[in-house]
């Protein structure tokens, strides 16, 4: 019973943080010029994808609420000092939400930008004391989310695509 409590209360909280935490990537109010630069070149790279398969897109944090949030500041602290985990570049970090609590993000090491991951991506996600657990490697593009599944757990496979999470 106390696991189901906590997958539902994780699943409220990633809710919450993706509506109101985390601002839409064209937001650019809240956005520097290298951030803005920087998310510009990203999508170039991801030009050649069909609009059948951008998948889920990555949303990026805004300046200001990295300079005030703790939780983020201590994500991005500990991404910098960390070596690339993902796709060459990026380092998935846990932004943290509350006791017992994390959300997963992805760091880009080159431009200092934080993405939020999409709440769609992370839905049905098997938790370990109320992470989410991403397995991915810097020599890949590609990450598995363990999820449930009515026979189990599975793990989801998601190709990052310029700033789009696409299921693989």
């Amino acid at each position: 019973m106390n696991s189901k409590l906590n997958t539902f209360l994780l699943i409220i909280v990633i809710i919450l943080l993706a509506i109101g935490i985390f601002i839409k990537k064209d937001d650019s109010k809240n956005i520097d010029d290298n951030s803005q630069v920087a998310s510009e070149q990203i999508n170039k790279e991801s030009d050649t994808t069909s609009a059948d398969e951008m998948g889920a897109e990555l949303t990026l944090v805004s300046q200001e609420r990295m300079a005030e949030d703790p939780h983020v500041q201590s994500a991005v602290s500990g991404a910098i000092s960390m070596p690339a985990n993902f796709a060459g570049h990026y380092v998935i970090v846990y932004v943290g939400c509350g006791t017992s609590c994390a959300s997963p993000a992805i760091y880009d090491k080159n431009t200092g930008s934080l993405y939020s991951i999409d709440a769609s991506v992370l839905a049905g996600a098997a938790t370990n004391d109320g992470m989410v657990t991403i397995n991915s490697s810097v020599d890949s593009d590609i990450f598995t989310i363990p999820k449930y599944n009515v026979g189990g757990t599975y793990g989801a496979r998601y190709r990052l695509v310029g700033t789009n999470l696409i299921e693989v």
